[in-house]
């Protein structure tokens, strides 16, 4: 068995948040980072301790669709690293998505995959203009539009981590749009290996 970790969005009419929690083997969620409220055209760094876990896991970036197709999740510049400090820096080697997934790979458990774009979303209001690391780059994001409907999530998993070690995920992430959905990070035991 493997310990996974997610990353999700969820939509709240008065107050949108990006909440991160940690999961263990029994479902249990403990609530790591939350972030409030639409960001607008930009893109803003976090970085997310991940506590050591007894199995090998992995984490799980999760994007849910929100109320309207007005709202368009991004994520860039994914960096995955055994540093407890955890503190924002300028990564070394970030999977930036210009040559592929580096390793991440779409879970099979949700509704939708998140979508490889450079330039703007589809959908006008919604969603970054380019990426984070040149503007004219590839991101991963998450499409507001039909046919996904408010809930639906789109999962990416990252390379199984080694249990005993503590992680830092250092991401960008964009949240764009008057739909807002979610963007969580979980920790749980996965059934596959990636």
């Amino acid at each position: 068995m493997y310990l996974v970790s997610y990353i999700t969005i969820q939509s709240f009419e008065a107050c949108r948040s990006i909440p991160v929690f940690q999961q263990d083997c029994h479902g249990n969620k403990k609530k790591v980072l939350s972030y409030v409220g639409d960001k607008g055209d930009a893109w803003r760094e976090s970085c997310t301790k991940v506590h050591s876990q007894p199995n090998d896991f992995n984490l799980l970036i999760e994007g849910v669709r929100g109320d309207g197709y007005l709202g368009d999740i991004a994520i860039d510049d994914i960096e995955l690293s055994a540093d407890v400090s955890c503190s924002c820096r300028a990564a070394d080697d970030p999977c930036d998505f210009e040559k592929d997934t580096c390793s991440w790979v779409q879970d099979t458990t949700d509704n939708f995959d998140w979508t490889l774009n450079s330039g703007s979303t589809p959908s006008l209001d919604t969603g970054p203009n380019g990426d984070h690391t040149t503007g004219t780059g590839h991101y991963l994001f998450v499409e507001g539009s039909s046919p996904q409907r408010s809930g639906y999530q789109a999962k990416l998993l990252s390379p199984v981590l080694n249990p005993g070690q503590q992680y830092c995920l250092d991401y960008w992430y964009n949240m764009n749009g008057a739909n807002m959905g979610t963007l969580d990070v979980y920790t749980q035991v996965s059934t596959s290996t990636v």
